[in-house]
């Protein structure tokens, strides 16, 4: 008869289900393991082909070899062909592979169907002809089994809840104003004076005052505010003196991927500066990302290298960004990459912090990190606001995640960039502004508006705060101090130029992804360019400011 074996029958669905929770538990352990492994060798990239390849691979050959996986075994089920045949590895695949992921699709409802009919079969079960079965002399086990996972899984959700909520009302009993904080709404011409003698008194060119933080720490974060010439210029400055007087070997750069880290120092250590590889390692980091100055930053670094003697010690550079592609959220191709892109997206910081910690801290090296504002933060949370009140704060970025576990062998200085407005928590068309609404740029024209790099903690700037600043205005106990450990001026924000487009960086291989790229973005219009040409052109005429 079919569906039946002399002691045993059909499983339900909550005992299939914890089944399958100890296989997921089996999955991901033997999975960390092999990350961790794989990461002693620089491997950090890329897991959701091997999380693909391993959970199919486990529950197909489990399924269509023995017609049971590890969490069955312990749970007392199989699986069996409908005329109580075993599975074999063709239809085992075909369960796993191609059923489960039609049974997933409408919310996990194919998942769901075992527990709604007699049947107790799932869509994957009807696809593959296959019934799920118990042996009657295990069910007091798998009852058990049952019984302890779902109390542990309550407990763990319980436990996580109310610590989310103690962190609430600690944060509300913390943020009240600091007794020492000032804001700067509060000041006036009058009291420019202090910090215009500070930065008469302290400060330093900036190039100097970044090689001299090498003496006391090393790591120093530079975060930038996107798309600014002359901040990219700064960084291919400072390139030789980083060789030469504080014995640096490596940058690590936000604007690049990890896994291009090796094509990156085969053009940076070349005979010769191979303009098209430049290209094409920005082409992979991002759609729009044609930026000549971030390009000649590479340049620079080669140009060192160039000129050094056989033997010596090259400047390295490293990658730090992971492979996440937004494409697939955009255009929804290859959806089975999702999971790991969005992975990517939430873990990005974790990804860059466990890169430069991998390739340069513990190897006891030293390193100038280029990147990008807000990932720098080595003492600050941003907000994470609910009806405009402060609810918690966010996860640690980069900056974080490393000064956590080295303290002062990390520094962060942050370039004079445009901050956002309390609004940006609200919509996206919130407008940008001086940081400390103006006072800042007020006392550093006041200095001549001469390039400088100054200390902020433990200055005359560090409990300076602004309400009106995205970054104070929902957390009364941030300063200045909190936000940037130092500062480094080049130019007013009036001054400061957008950086040019590379000529070259459309081919025909990104022309089609680039213009419905820029066309969504509301840059160009539907069908405006025809060929790469003119959309390098259109590109050009943009970042030249002759919209």
């Amino acid at each position: 008869m079919e569906n039946v074996i002399i002691n045993n029958r059909k499983a339900g669905f909550w005992m299939r289900l914890a089944a399958a929770w100890l296989d997921i538990l089996i999955i991901c352990l033997l999975l960390k393991f092999i990350a961790i492994v794989l990461e002693q060798f620089g491997v950090f990239d890329n897991f959701e082909y091997l999380v693909v390849s391993f959970v199919i691979a486990y529950l197909a050959i489990f399924i269509g070899g023995k017609g049971r996986t590890i969490g069955k075994v312990i749970c007392g089920l199989s699986v069996r062909k409908t005329n109580n045949k075993p599975v074999g590895y063709l239809r085992g695949f075909l369960r796993e592979l191609v059923g489960k992921l039609i049974a997933g699709i409408f919310l996990f409802l194919g998942f769901f169907w075992a527990g709604f009919f007699r049947s107790k079969r799932g869509w994957h079960d009807y696809i593959a002809r296959t019934v799920v079965e118990q042996d009657v002399r295990a069910a007091k086990r798998g009852r058990w089994i049952l019984t302890v996972i779902l109390t542990i899984s309550i407990l763990f959700i319980i436990s996580k809840v109310g610590l989310f909520f103690l962190s609430i009302s600690t944060l509300q009993k913390k943020n009240v104003l600091r007794p020492d904080a000032v804001d700067v709404s509060s000041l006036t011409k009058a009291d420019h004076k202090p910090f215009v003698e500070y930065l008469k008194s302290n400060g330093k060119p900036p190039i100097e005052y970044v090689v001299d933080k090498f003496k006391q720490h090393d790591v120093v974060i530079l975060g930038e505010g996107h798309r600014v010439r002359e901040t990219c210029e700064f960084v291919s400055d400072l390139i030789e003196p980083l060789y030469y007087q504080a014995g640096i070997r490596y940058l690590a750069m936000e604007f690049l991927k990890y896994k291009n880290t090796s094509l990156a120092n085969q053009l940076v250590t070349g005979e010769t500066y191979d303009e098209e590889l430049v290209l094409d390692l920005f082409r992979d980091y991002g759609e729009i990302w044609g930026y000549q100055e971030y390009m000649d930053i590479l340049r620079a670094v080669w140009q060192v290298n160039h000129t050094l003697p056989p033997k010596a010690e090259k400047f390295i550079v490293i990658g730090l960004d992971s492979d996440w592609d937004i494409n697939v959220l955009r255009t929804g191709r290859s959806l089975w990459r999702l999971p790991g892109v969005i992975q990517r997206m939430i873990a990005r910081d974790k990804f860059m912090a466990k890169v430069l910690d991998w390739k340069v801290l513990k190897k006891g090296q030293k390193a100038l990190v280029h990147i990008g504002g807000h990932h720098d933060f080595t003492r600050y949370r941003q907000p994470i606001v609910k009806n405009e009140e402060l609810l918690c704060e966010g996860s640690p970025r980069f900056g974080c995640i490393l000064y956590e576990k080295y303290k002062d062998k990390i520094f962060q200085i942050m370039l004079h960039r445009r901050h956002s407005s309390p609004k940006i928590i609200i919509t996206d068309e919130a407008k940008s502004q001086p940081p400390l609404i103006g006072f800042l740029e007020d006392v550093l024209a006041k200095n001549g508006n001469v390039p400088v790099g100054f200390d902020v903690e433990g200055t005359p700037f560090a409990p300076l705060r602004d309400s009106k600043n995205y970054l104070f205005a929902y957390q009364n106990y941030v300063v200045f101090s909190d936000i940037a450990q130092g500062y480094i001026f080049l130019k007013p924000l009036k001054k400061l130029n957008l950086v040019s487009w590379a000529i070259g960086f459309v081919n025909k291989e990104n022309f089609e992804q680039l213009e419905d790229f820029l066309w969504r973005r509301g840059q160009i219009q539907k069908n405006e360019c025809q060929t790469p040409e003119e959309l390098n052109e259109r590109m050009k005429q943009w970042h030249d400011g002759k919209n």
